[in-house]
């Protein structure tokens, strides 16, 4: 989650934790030793009975989201420009450029927020068989799942399951998938990224009723530099278990 998105052009991370393993607790105290990250302690209660739509635990699961996201919005108003929505298994994947700052300078700016439609590649699928040998060896020794699996479904449409990246100042309220209200100003308007531009790649095991297989390789184009930085970080952090490695992709 941190390597890949440091090349896409991540400055800085905020992880809210409400629980984690020791292994965990040493790899994100390495990242903020390197004052990349900075880690909040977020012990909301476990259940939210107001939002009767939702079941109890699942309602109180999405709460404790939500508050977390507008949170990380409204600490960043007026310290970050941006503000990316992901979670730990997505990635924001330009399709021809490469980093977000070239994304984000390519389309079209005075706009308040930005969504991004999202595709599945399922873990369960086959890993890429174009590979060569050593970049096999190497993704599955540190846990790539972007090298690994390059079969996604098609895209969602911009009205499920987007996420968003938003200029702090022009946001109220947030939800997970879409912004909930803006200021009053024409500039922090929302603006729909085409997929041609940019889509959300999402690492899960999600299974969908149209099972047409879409080979998808765009992430070769950061293959070598992510598996040569995974390689460095792990022989820094070779003493952590290496089950938790999502957390350092």
């Amino acid at each position: 989650m941190i390597e890949l998105n440091r090349i896409l052009g991540a400055d800085f991370f905020i992880f809210y934790n409400q629980s984690s393993s020791q292994n965990i607790e040493g790899i994100l105290n390495h990242y903020q030793a390197e004052g990349l990250i900075q880690i909040v302690q977020w012990n909301l209660p476990g259940k939210v009975t107001f939002y009767d739509r939702i079941p109890t635990q699942e309602g109180g699961h999405y709460y404790r989201q939500v508050a977390a996201l507008n949170d990380c919005v409204y600490r960043n108003k007026g310290v970050s420009r941006y503000v990316v929505n992901q979670d730990l298994d997505e990635f924001l994947i330009p399709r021809k450029l490469k980093t977000w700052h070239q994304l984000m300078a390519d389309i079209p700016g005075g706009y308040g927020s930005y969504t991004f439609c999202s595709a599945v590649f399922p873990k369960y699928w086959s890993d890429a068989l174009s590979l060569s040998h050593e970049d096999t060896r190497d993704a599955i020794e540190f846990g790539s799942k972007t090298v690994l699996k390059q079969f996604r479904y098609k895209a969602f449409h911009h009205d499920q399951r987007t996420k968003w990246i938003v200029r702090p100042e022009c946001i109220v309220a947030c939800g997970i998938h879409d912004i909930w209200k803006t200021t009053a100003n024409a500039s922090c308007d929302n603006y729909n990224v085409m997929e041609s531009k940019a889509k959300i790649h999402h690492y899960d095991n999600w299974k969908s009723i149209d099972s047409t297989k879409i080979l998808d390789n765009r992430i070769n184009g950061y293959k070598a530099e992510l598996l040569q930085r995974l390689k460095n970080k792990w022989q820094i952090l070779k003493k952590f278990k290496q089950k938790n490695r999502t957390l350092i992709e």
